[in-house]
Formats: C-alpha cells, structure tokens, sequence
C-alpha cells in the first residue's frame, strides 16, 4: 500500500479525492488544508508520494515543491491544479515534479488519471534508486579490496570498509562485530553513519536466546547471511525494534565473515527504506564479505606466524644473557649421557678451570668435586626424579680453597631433547656471616622486644616495614602480620597518610626526622597523641630505619585542657557584653573591653586607679558613694557575695545607673574582687518611656466607641474599656477573669471565635450576638487579631467588637425588595414561557404543510427570532441567580470535578492539575463557569481530545487556566464571545460567566492560539485566594 499525502485549501476535495483514492485499496491517504500543515505531517508521517493543489494562501504548490525538495530529492511529486498555465508546469518540472495534472471533468476518469500517475512515479522512483544503489555497490567492492591491499591491521580495515559501504553506498548506518567466545556476544569494532548511541543500548549473543535471535546473531550461527527487511513488522527484531526505528532504520542485512578464525564476526548493514535488500543487492554485498573473510583470515595467519618467530629469537637472546651474566655457577648436561656441554663464565672464575677442562666430561670426572659417588647417586637421582638439592656440598678450586656451596639441578626438555642444569652457589661467606648474625640477633631480640616504646623496622630503601616489637602490638591491638610489607602510609592506624609518605622521603634525604604530636587510631578505633622519633642506620651496608612510637596522649590532654580553659576564659572575658575588672581593696588590677566603654576611656587610665574616681559623691538615696563602696567591698572581702544597684561616674564624670555583682577569689595566692558591671541607664529610660506609654494607650483605648477585650488563651477577659461595660452593663472589675464567651447568646461560636484567632492569627467580621446584663441584644461584628510578648510569643487577644444593628435593618430590607422582584420577573417569565410554548407549536404544525418558496424564506425567519426570545428569556432567569446569595470561600479543583460531571464528554479527556486545597472567593454560581467552559469546549473544539485546568501564579495574584487542544477561537472573537447573543447556540454562557466572576473582582480572558487551541485565563486578585484555609 502507498502512503499519499493529499495537499488542497479545498476540503470538499480533499473528502472526494481521499474517498476515491482509498476505494482503490492501494493507497492510504493523509490530507492537509494548507502547504505549512502538510510539512508538519511529513516529518511524522512515512510519506511515499505527494498530490498537491497550486494555489493555495500563504504558501503555493510550487513552494510546497521547492521546501520539500531541500529536505527529499526522491519523493514523487505530482501537481494537481485547475490552473492550467503553461509555465506553472513548466516552474513545476523545473523544480523537480514527476508529474503535472490538470483538474476538470468527471471525478471517475480524472482520479483514475491520478491513480495511474502516482503509481507510475513511485515505480519509476524505485526503478532509479535500484540504479543508483547498484553502481554505488559496484565502487563499494573496488574500494573495499583497494583498502584490504593496503591496510594490514583488522580494526583499521574494518573501520574504514564501515566508511566505505556509508559514504560510497549509501547506506545509513554500517557496523561490525567481533565475537567474544567467553562472553558469547557480538561486540562492535567498528562503525559508521548515523549511528546516535544504537550500539551502546543494544546485546546481541551468538547463542539460540532471545537476544541471539535477531539478523546479526542468527547470520553468524548459522554461517550464512540473514536479511531483514522490514524493522517494524519483524517479529526477530522486537528486542531491538524501538532503537532502531527511533534513528529511521527500516531494513537491515548481516553478512558473517572468517568464521573459523580468531577474527570471526558479523557484518550488519542499515537502511532507511523498508524493503531496500533486493537478491542483487545482497549477491554484491555476499561477494564484499568474502573478500573481508579472505583478508582477514589471511592477517590472522601472518600475526600468528610473526608472533611465534619474535617469541623464538627474544627467547633464545634472553637466556644467553641470563646464563653468562649469572652470579650463579652454571653447568649444562646432557640428560641421556650426563656428560656435560656448557659452562658458564661465573664457574670458571669461581673455581679457576677453564671451558674445555669442563666440555665432554661427567660429574664424578671433575676434580673438585671431592664425593665422586655423591656425584653418581646424584645423577642416577636426577634421571628418575628431574630434580636434586645439596644445601651444603663441599667443593676445591684450582688452588685448593675448600668451599662451601648450595647445588641444585633440574631437568628439562629443548626440542624433545632432555637437559640438564645444574646450578652452584658458594654459600662459605653466607654461612660465617649467619653464625655472626644469629648471636647478633640474639641480643637485638632480647632488648627491641623489651622495650618499653613501640618500634617499627622498616627497609631503608623500599620503606616496606620488615619487623615490630611486642609493645607496638599491645599499644595498637594489631598482629605482627599486618605490618610485615606494608609502607607507613599503608597502616590503617595512621591517619595523615601524606604526613607519612612525607615523612619517608624526608629519612631518606635527612636520615631523622622528629614529629611531637602525631595522632594514631587502635584497632578498637580510641585515637591516641603519639611522639614519632625515626632515624636511619647501616646493617651490613643496608639501610635500616627505626621508628621509636611514644603515646603522650595523657600528658596531651592535660596540655589541651589547660589551654582551652586559659583560652575559654579569655574569650569569656573579653566577648563580655557587661564591663568586668578585678581589684584589690585600693585599685583595679585587670578589666575587659566592656570596662573602657562603660567607664569612656582607654585601659591606661584605669589599671592601677582606684574605682573610687570612678564614683559621684552621693548615691540616689544620698549617700557617700565611697563610704557605701568600702562597705560592699568589706563584705565581699569578708567573702559574701554581693549584688546591688548603684550610680557610678565615668571618665568625663557624667553619672549612670548600674547593677553590680562582687565576688572574692584568689589569684596568685591573694585575696581580689570580681566585678561584673552591668550599665542599665538604657533599661531606666525605657522602663519611665514605658510607663508614659501605658498612659497614653489606656486613654486611646477608653475613647474608642466600639467595645474593646484583651483575652488569654483559656479564654479569659485581661482588660476591656469603657465600651465593653455599657455593652454588656458590667463593670470593668466584675468582667476582667471571667469567660469571654458567658456574655454572648452563643457561648459555643463565640468560644470558636476567640479560638479561631489563636490558630489563624486574625479573624474578620465574624458575627455574633452580645447579650446586655438586662436581657436586650445586639447583633455585632467581631473582629480580632493575636498579639504577642517580647520574644514574640502569643499571649493573648485583642478584640473590637461592633454594633451591626442599623447595618442588619437596612440588608433586611434589601432582601425583601430582592425577594419581590424576583417574584415578578419569575410570574413575568412564565407567562411569557407559556406564550412561547404556543408560538413554538403552531410553527411546527406550519413547518409539516408544504410551504411555497417565499413563504419559506419567511417561515425560517420567524422560528429563528422565536429561537432567540426563547433563549434571552432563558438569560433573565440565569442572571436572576447572580448575586443573590454572599460570596464564599470555595475550593476550585472540588469545583471543576463537580461540574465536570454533567458535561457530555464523550472520547474528550479532562484532566483536573488543580492544586487541592486552592479556594477562592466568589459567587455560588462561579460552578456554572466551570460547566460553561468545559461545555463550550466539547461542543465547538472541533478536533479536541483533552481539556486541562491547572493553576499559575502572577505576582500576588492567582492565574486559573483552561485550556485545550481544539481548533481555538479566532483572533477577531476573542472578546466577542463574551457579549450576549454571540456564538452558535444560545450566545449566553460565557457572558453569564464574565458577570458572575466580575462580583468579586475576578476578570476572564482568552488567550489561546487558532488553530492550536482555546485558553481561558481567569485572574483571581490578591485576597480573594487562598491556600487551604490561609489568606493569600
């Protein structure tokens, strides 16, 4: 079946043309009404051939034709247009149309016309890419075998036959994979085109599983290739089909090559079309894999060849190297005759023979071998066990040293061939110095495991820890075998391991290092202080580090402890807000910061003064002030704390007001006074401010008309005004501790009132009754706010309560005028309803007689004006309802769900994003907006499928959105869909819906874009939303 798209502004045509074409069942028809919306389809739809009109608005057919050609040079093109001009098929062949056909005369032959062309384009098309991919696949085979000459390395070779088979071929994407045998996987090598990560998202195995069942495993398992031409339908491909189509693929063919061969794999190749590997196509690309399976059998013979001969000669030079450079003595054998055939150097230095002496003889033939039958029993040994080892032979050289040497022989095959190799050792000097070494040691062992520090020996060259005494594993809890071979900065103790690999490097330069305060961890995880002390020496030209490990951990702590009670002090002293000195009896012996400001001068001019300068004559009570500083001073000497308020003076002799705290302790033996000085002249100013204020408040309080309450939070009265006793005919002293809400008809809702306010911070207009102590009552607003103490804690209520007396008389009175006019619209309404009803009927009876002509005219005339009154009668009765009833608090998403559930939807979606809990404050009927626009949406979207509300915000203002995926509103109705009498039915609801938000300030627009869409945007101000139960 071939995919067309149908492009004309005229949509009669686009049904007719669809419908003939697809009664054909060759063709399935997509169409669009203008040239922009037909290359938005084409970049989601698989077009194989395009029909279109010439003109059309905005864009024609020919630049239709030019736009398409930037993007796809071989999709058919044909023009089919009622202009019938010379050059408009001309302009249309020249750019790059298959066929021009000219509209006019009977459907039947004119689209069968069409049919033919379509057909005969997409032939021809197909016939010319078959071409085109055939010569391309022809250069593809002589460039792959110009690159199999010349390049020698296989990732190279497949890499670049990836780019060939891409750029030369034409094909969309090329890979190759290597088999892994442990694995059992494919792995991409090499890769070329559009490739977009499809690799790395994808498994393929060379075993029967699922992810070995696609065209690249199947080709290699059964050793042949597999072909796949058609991605979408293909059940093989499910595993990988959505990758794939993602990047455009719609075929593949997998080749396998050198099978057998180390470099066994799978060459796969990709193209857009589905059905693209025709029998010759493949022929041509079997014939490309032969010659990669013939090349790279090939490399792989030639590495493996190359590989052995390097392998030989490198191992033949290594062991003359290591024969005659050993600091072994070396003798080979032969291992059927035991006569020997080579010697080395080091043999011959060490016992003074030369070669020949050695070449053709057998063990027990050599002179210096003093055992001739221990060389027998040796031999005889070696040819049934291969291996023999004397620790301690003794041997002669040429000038008769004995010595003692260490023999071991062993032997093995060369080219079937047994050998025998003996190695000597002279072990005479080993064997002394061990004999030193152990009394050495003896004595080294006694005193570094006695030691009462922990130490560490490390190798003075590689740093690797070689032994570590008892005391170190008892400090630590560690065994010997986690130091053994590890660096300093390999314990898990250490915590600095820079400090450690550092500490290395500078032994070896310094050969001592020294650290004071160096922190390790236990096993148990306790951190301990430690003194590091390591230096290096010389053991037998070795260099040896020692490292001796002291824990000061409890005299680190003392030191710590002390310095942080000095430096707490300190900064406790000197961060003092309050002025703190220490004195003896006659003069001042220490002060902080806060003692030069309070006294107003620098620390010179206080030290070493007496505070008796610092002191008016008299005190407020008209005392000596020092005859009152000495008393205080004795008492505290005496040692009784003491506190007390008093006036001091400061430098320039100006007096403030101070409270005093002195407290005797003992520095550097003797007897001094603490004081700490706290200025309080601020806190004297505002305590009188203070008391001036609450003056001021209480006569601010007692004018107000309105009755005034201060309430704690169990409810009880703290203070009222004059106001609140005429109201409730108590006197102040008898209201204050007593229940708020006893003074109300309904205790419970003035109790939930006050309750209110504490949890919400405010409460406005809330409405109760006061109950006067003669039994007369009066409506009143109750409006209250918290408010709180200094740390900003509530305390309490302040509440204002007003009479609504006169208020509540005149909204009574509205209300009965509203109640009567109602009345008369609803008698009114009826009546006319009645008359319609007969109208309405008596048109129908007339509209199932036979009308002439003009009276028909006529007739539809009247039954639309009837249509009309009908619905503006209708009209009066909904905009009755409009603000009747206060505006309330309401949550829009129950809204939205609750209209939701009259509206015909039908296969339209609705989805509610609301946040819950989002209220705002309109007229009961905003419920009917809801209905309206969700109705107007499914009646006239047109192509809709889901309507979305959801919420955004705008400043301090709150944004509801409606919107859909329709066909939209035009530019020029936007606003005329809110006028009354608009529209395709009653013209009504939106208008009714502008009126019933604009009660509370609420304003509606709409914004959406034609053709996308209709968006509704309803601006809810500040204060008249919120969010469950807050004001916003």
């Amino acid at each position: 079946m071939i995919s067309v798209l149908y492009v004309d502004d005229e949509s009669a045509l686009l049904e007719i043309g669809k419908l003939y074409l697809e009664r054909t069942t060759e063709f399935s028809v997509t169409t669009a009404l203008s040239a922009p919306a037909a290359l938005d389809l084409m970049k989601s739809n698989e077009i194989q051939a395009v029909v279109s009109d010439y003109q059309m608005p905005g864009m024609d057919g020919i630049e239709l034709l030019k736009k398409i050609r930037t993007t796809n040079k071989t999709i058919p093109f044909i023009l089919f247009t009622g202009r019938g001009r010379e050059e408009v098929a001309i302009d249309a062949f020249e750019n790059g149309a298959d066929f021009y056909l000219q509209k006019g005369g009977a459907p039947k032959p004119q689209f069968a016309e069409l049919t033919h062309k379509i057909k005969a384009a997409v032939e021809h098309r197909r016939a010319d890419q078959q071409v085109t991919i055939v010569n391309r696949l022809y250069s593809v085979l002589s460039t792959t075998n110009k690159a199999i000459v010349h390049i020698h390395d296989r990732t190279e070779l497949l890499k670049e036959i990836c780019r060939i088979v891409v750029d030369d071929g034409g094909f969309m994407m090329a890979w190759a994979g290597i088999v892994d045998d442990e694995k059992h996987l494919i792995e991409p090598i090499a890769q070329a085109g559009h490739v977009e990560g499809y690799l790395d998202s994808i498994s393929i195995s060379t075993d029967d599983v699922p992810h070995g069942q696609g065209p690249t495993g199947t080709a290699f398992r059964e050793g042949r290739s597999n072909v796949c031409n058609d991605i979408e339908n293909n059940s093989a491909m499910v595993a990988w089909r959505k990758g794939a189509l993602e990047r455009g693929y719609r075929s593949l063919a997998a080749f396998p090559f050198a099978l057998g061969t180390e470099n066994a794999g799978v060459l796969t190749f990709f193209a857009a079309e589905p059905g693209f590997f025709t029998d010759r196509i493949i022929r041509l690309l079997h014939e490309q894999s032969g010659d990669i399976s013939f090349a790279l059998a090939t490399l792989d013979h030639e590495e493996k060849r190359r590989t052995a001969e390097g392998e030989l000669r490198r191992s033949e030079l290594r062991y003359r190297r290591l024969f005659q450079t050993a600091q072994d003595a070396i003798l080979i054998l032969d291992g059927d005759t035991g006569e020997i055939i080579d010697a080395n150097k080091f043999i011959l230095d060490m016992l003074g023979y030369p070669l020949d002496y050695f070449i053709g003889k057998h063990l027990w033939e050599l002179g210096f071998i003093q055992d001739k039958s221990l060389a027998k029993k040796a031999f005889t040994e070696l040819k049934t066990e291969g291996y023999i080892r004397y620790e301690d032979l003794p041997l002669e050289t040429i000038q008769g040293r004995t010595m003692n040497v260490e023999f071991i022989s062993n032997i093995y095959f060369v080219d079937d061939k047994r050998i025998i190799q003996c190695n000597i050792r002279d072990i005479s000097e080993r064997k002394h110095a061990e004999d030193d070494l152990k009394r050495s040691e003896l004595k080294y062992r006694r005193l570094f495991q006695t030691a009462q520090d922990a130490i560490l020996i490390l190798n003075g060259d590689t740093g690797e820890i070689i032994d570590a005494n008892k005391f170190i594993l008892d400090m630590l809890g560690y065994p010997l075998d986690y130091f053994l071979g590890k660096h300093l900065w390999e314990l898990g103790f250490i915590q600095d391991k820079s400090l450690a690999k550092k500490a290395f490097t500078e032994l070896k330069t310094e050969g001592y290092i020294r650290y004071e305060d160096l922190p390790l961890e236990t096993i148990q995880g306790r951190t301990m202080n430690v003194e590091f002390i390591s230096n290096v020496y010389l053991v037998d030209d070795r260099r040896i580090i020692q490292c001796n490990i002291r824990d000061i951990s409890e005299r680190k702590h003392a030191e710590e402890a002390l310095l942080e009670s000095e430096a707490k002090f300190r900064t406790l002293f000197e961060s003092a807000s309050d002025a703190i000195f220490i004195m003896n009896r006659t003069v001042f012996l220490e002060c902080n910061h806060s003692t030069e400001v309070m006294y107003a001068c620098p620390r010179d001019q206080i030290i070493g003064h007496s505070p008796v300068e610092f002191l008016p004559e008299r005190q407020p009570d008209g005392s000596l002030s020092a005859e009152k500083a000495k008393e205080k001073i004795d008492a505290a000497f005496s040692g009784e704390p003491q506190f007390f308020e008093g006036v001091l003076a400061r430098h320039d002799r100006t007096p403030f007001d101070v409270e005093m705290t002195l407290n005797r302790i003992v520095l550097r033996g003797d007897y001094c006074l603490q004081a700490i000085v706290r200025d309080i002249s601020d806190r004297r100013r505002v305590e009188e401010a203070l008391h001036e204020l609450g003056a001021y408040n209480r006569s601010l309080i007692e004018a107000s008309i309105d009755p005034l309450v201060t309430i704690n939070r169990d409810g009880k009265i703290q203070d009222v005004n004059t106001a609140t006793e005429e109201a409730t005919g108590m006197p102040r002293a008898d209201l204050i501790g007593t229940d708020f809400s006893d003074y109300f008809t309904e205790p419970d809702r003035a109790e939930a009132g006050y309750k209110m306010v504490f949890r919400d911070g405010t409460v406005v207009d809330y409405a109760l009754e006061i109950r006067h102590r003669d039994g007369r009552v009066t409506p009143v607003q109750y409006n209250a706010t918290v408010y709180r103490d200094e740390s900003g804690k509530i305390v309490g209520v302040f509440a204002a309560v007003r009479d609504i007396t006169e208020l509540k008389r005149v909204e009574d009175a509205l209300k009965l005028a509203n109640r009567k006019l109602n009345l008369l619209f609803s008698i009114t309404r009826h009546d006319i309803n009645n008359q319609l009803t007969a109208l309405q009927g008596y048109l129908n009876i007339i509209a199932d007689s036979q009308l002439d002509l003009a009276f028909s005219e006529n007739f539809e005339k009247i039954s639309t004006a009837t249509k009309w009154i009908s619905a503006m009668i209708q009209f009066t009765k909904e905009y009755e309802a409009i603000g009747v009833n206060a505006p309330v608090w309401q949550d829009i998403r129950i809204l939205v769900n609750t209209a939701a559930r009259t509206v015909p939807f039908g296969q339209v979606m609705m989805k509610n994003d609301l946040p819950a809990g989002t209220e705002i404050f309109a007229d009961l009927l905003i419920v009917k907006v809801c209905y309206n626009l969700m109705d107007n949406a499914v009646r006239y979207g047109g192509t809709i499928t889901t309507i979305r509300f959801f919420v955004q915000e705008s400043g301090d203002d709150l944004l509801i959105v409606c919107e859909d995926d329709g066909d939209g509103v035009p530019a020029e109705h936007k606003e005329k869909i809110f006028e009354r009498g608009f529209g395709k039915n009653t013209g009504l609801g939106l208008a009714i819906s502008r009126e019933i938000l604009d009660i509370t300030g609420i304003a509606i627009h709409e914004i959406g874009e034609p053709g996308t869409g209709a968006r509704f945007e309803i601006l809810v101000p500040k204060g008249m939303w919120r969010i469950t139960g807050k004001n916003t």
